[in-house]
């Protein structure tokens, strides 16, 4: 296994049961019987570290998303499969990565849903990525609202009140682009 990974790997371990406040370098190269040095070979800092964490998850692994609300069923398994993990970097200096994580991959899947349901290209591509980008941050908020209030609510349920709000939203600004 790769060094990056054993190092992520454990990160996340610590993170499952602690603050990231209180895991230091020492720790994890403990853990991964490797040199200080080696560490800072690979990572700047431990948020160096989380943030290839990130940058290295993939989401989409035998995951077919054809809507928005699939999308949020994915990053709410994602969380609910990693709770404390997640809960400990939104409680910490590490909260922007984890935003920028379901952001990045909701604005992808958004562009993606876009692509097919306007293949005339009825919405041009500027306005297209302004009003993506307004979307994904909205339901960014509700996942990160949702994570932080302890995930009471099921996916589905999250998914149901978040439909109120969003509908079709992809759907419904093509149509208003056509009239």
């Amino acid at each position: 296994m790769k060094t990056e990974q054993e190092l992520a790997n454990a990160l996340k371990e610590l993170m499952s049961r602690e603050s990231l406040d209180d895991i230091t370098v020492k720790r994890l190269t403990d853990i991964c019987n490797i040199k200080r040095q080696t560490f800072y070979y690979h990572f700047r800092d431990i948020y160096d570290l989380l943030t290839w964490i990130f940058l290295n998850e993939d989401l989409n692994k035998n995951n077919s998303v054809d809507k928005w609300q699939d999308a949020v069923r994915v990053i709410a398994k994602y969380t609910t499969k990693n709770k404390r993990f997640v809960q400990n970097t939104l409680s910490s200096a590490g909260k922007e990565l984890f935003e920028q994580f379901i952001s990045s991959y909701l604005y992808a899947v958004t562009l993606t849903i876009f692509a097919k349901y306007d293949k005339k290209g009825v919405v041009p591509n500027e306005d297209k990525r302004m009003f993506v980008s307004y979307y994904v941050s909205g339901i960014s908020s509700a996942i990160i609202i949702w994570i932080e209030k302890g995930m009471k609510e099921n996916e589905n349920q999250l998914i149901k009140h978040l439909e109120l709000v969003v509908g079709d939203f992809v759907q419904g600004l093509i149509l208003k682009y056509t009239k």
